[in-house]
């Protein structure tokens, strides 16, 4: 019962689904299909997955200079609309969260976190500073593959052009659904993630565009 579920688990599962739990998200290992085609559709085609990444928003007027705290990179060289890898580390310079940083406005950030718990520890290092640190309750799907350009070109407004770069946000509309998409992704092939609110209204519109 902790466990937060997909808003599009409804969409795949199954009795041969498998689930494993990632930031305290239920999310699928396997739907029982056959693993060797859907690693040749992921080559010369396209896949979509659903994801349990975990976005933390910190957003404020000291936004920039809590992160430049937290992460060992310079947080405002960063632009609206980019992102970027960036590294937490513990008082004795272990690692202790990685992630990845988004810009969505000067004083608005998105980090994608890995497993673990890490929002306490940026709520105690947000004391004193005008800063806000909360879970937007989002969650990710991702269009990867060959052919993810073309399809995310055919379902978003306004479609992503070519030469979007590697890292690059944008804020779009997808079945009605507003989103968050990034040039991003962990197959090795071109691959973009769409982000949207767990409550979003149109989730099911999103799904079946």
């Amino acid at each position: 019962p902790e466990l937060v579920r997909s808003p599009f688990f409804r969409f795949y599962d199954c009795p041969e689904a498998r689930y494993g739990v990632y930031n305290q998200r239920l999310y699928p290992l396997d739907l029982g299909g056959d693993a060797l085609a859907e690693y040749w559709r992921l080559r010369h085609n396209a896949m979509l997955y659903d994801v349990p990444e975990r976005p933390l928003e910190i957003s404020g007027p000291d936004a920039v200079k809590f992160l430049d705290k937290v992460l060992v990179r310079r947080t405002g060289s960063l632009g609206v609309n980019r992102a970027a890898y960036g590294l937490a580390c513990d008082v004795s310079g272990g690692l202790l969260m990685d992630g990845v940083l988004m810009r969505l406005a000067e004083d608005r950030f998105w980090y994608v976190m890995a497993d673990g718990e890490f929002l306490p520890w940026l709520e105690a290092q947000a004391i004193g500073m005008d800063v806000r640190v909360f879970d937007p309750g989002v969650w990710a799907l991702q269009v990867q593959g060959a052919r993810a350009l073309e399809i995310l070109q055919a379902v978003a407004e306004p479609a992503p052009g070519p030469d979007w770069r590697y890292f690059g946000v944008a804020q779009g509309v997808i079945g009605g659904q507003p989103v968050v998409l990034s040039r991003t992704g962990w197959t090795g092939e071109l691959g973009f993630e769409i982000y949207t609110p767990i409550n979003g209204a149109h989730n099911e519109a999103l799904w079946n565009t």
